[in-house]
């Protein structure tokens, strides 16, 4: 009996740590995101009010660690701050460019085959129909979970320890009154109000 209470109360609490290692992480990534999506806001508006100030001009002047995409009403890329306009395809068929050109903003992500990135794109429509994206890098939930794999072990670890001992001292306390009974005189002795029908048999 004590040893299946140790292992109950052992289980027990290595399920409650995976749980709320697991939640803690998909609340922080989750966080994480909408932060990423709100900087990418701010920053596309200061850059849609440059193009349609100044155009093409103020694109190619422009300074900045995300890569900026123009595509036209049609799909066909105007510039893009990383790769060659000319060799893209038509990016009509992009989620988030589709949801820009009907409801004037649009959002979108892929993983890439590592699964250990994503790509976070926020797309914004224009003045004259066409649309301004801006595209972010952003670790998975896997990465996440490898970076911060050696302290969660440590931790699952320490858990383990204190877990053990807390169920071993908690078997011990449940069992010790049951275990001292006097079944000669079991009458004399009912550590447990459940046991009273028991002790009645055993008379």
């Amino acid at each position: 009996m004590t040893g299946k209470i140790f292992r109950g109360c052992l289980i027990v609490g290595l399920a409650v740590l995976c749980l709320s290692s697991s939640l803690f992480l998909v609340v922080m990534t989750d966080r994480h995101e909408k932060s990423v999506y709100r900087e990418m806001k701010e920053e596309i508006a200061y850059a849609a009010h440059g193009v349609e100030t100044w155009g093409m001009t103020y694109l190619e002047d422009l300074e900045s660690t995300q890569r900026l995409t123009w595509v036209t009403a049609d799909g066909t890329v105007l510039y893009d701050s990383v790769a060659d306009q000319t060799q893209m395809e038509n990016h009509l068929d992009r989620e988030e460019i589709t949801q820009a050109l009907e409801t004037g903003e649009g959002y979108g992500e892929h993983e890439s085959r590592t699964l250990l990135e994503k790509n976070l794109y926020y797309a914004l429509r224009l003045s004259d129909g066409s649309v301004l994206r801006i595209a972010c890098t952003q670790t998975t939930l896997g990465a996440i979970a490898l970076e911060v794999a050696q302290p969660i072990l440590w931790l699952v670890a320490l858990a383990l320890i204190l877990s053990a001992l807390l169920a071993s001292s908690l078997a011990r306390q449940i069992t010790r009154p049951i275990n001292s009974m006097d079944l000669e005189q079991p009458g004399l002795d009912k550590p447990y109000e459940e046991l009273a029908p028991l002790v009645g048999r055993i008379r």
